[in-house]
Order: structure tokens, then C-alpha cells, then sequence
């Protein structure tokens, strides 16, 4: 998992954005506005393909090891990773108890506040 993150923090940094700049914006809830399977976003973008990539691996490895998932989730400054957490800890948050909360309050001192997924 930890390749397909850093592929897709490659294909964000591609785009010419920073991600210490721009707070973590991506425009990802452009190009990937849902992160359900099935709904999808621009097939032909690279960031879209990886970003399924995670999606999928971090949902099949949370069911055994969501801790791992989301502390890679979040070693990523960019609003995509901020979502793809939500999205696993809607999904297998009872395999996390008291994990949620952190991820739901206000501001971060590093200013990386989640969004909805």
C-alpha cells in the first residue's frame, strides 16, 4: 500500500502543485468526486487510477490491519488521502474503536483537517 500511496502523491506532485502551499488542496473532489466504488472519476487520469488503487487496497487491508491503513492514509499531506481516511473509517471504523474521533474534531496542529469523503 505504501507504493500505490506514494505513486499517487507522485501523480499529485506531477500536476506542478505543493502540497506545503496549497494546504493539501488537490482539486480531488474534481477529479475524483466519489470515492464509492462504482461512481469513480476521469478513468483516463493517472490520479484517478491510483487513486482507486489505494481505495481498494487500503478497504481489502483495513479489515485486518486499519491502523496501518491510516497511518499511511495520513503521512500524505494531500486532501485526497484526507478523504480516502474518512472513506475507510466510515467503512471499518468498528475495527478502530476510538480512532474516529481524532479525525472528526477541529483543526490539526499540522493543518491537515479532514473533509467529507
Amino acid at each position: 500500500m505504501e507504493v500505490l500511496a506514494g505513486s499517487l502523491a507522485s501523480a499529485l506532485l506531477a500536476t506542478g502543485m505543493d502540497p506545503e502551499r496549497a494546504g493539501g488542496e488537490d482539486l480531488s473532489t474534481v477529479w475524483y468526486p466519489v470515492l464509492d466504488p462504482g461512481h469513480g472519476g476521469m478513468r483516463s487520469d493517472d490520479r484517478a487510477l491510483f487513486t482507486e488503487a489505494v481505495r481498494d487496497t487500503a478497504d481489502h487491508l483495513a479489515a485486518t490491519d486499519i491502523r496501518r491503513v491510516l497511518s499511511i492514509l495520513e503521512s500524505q499531506p494531500w486532501l485526497v488521502f484526507r478523504r480516502l481516511r474518512l472513506h475507510i473509517l466510515q467503512r471499518h471504523g468498528a475495527n478502530a474503536p476510538g480512532r474516529g474521533g481524532e479525525y472528526l474534531d477541529g483543526p490539526r496542529p499540522d493543518h491537515r483537517r479532514p473533509v467529507a469523503a
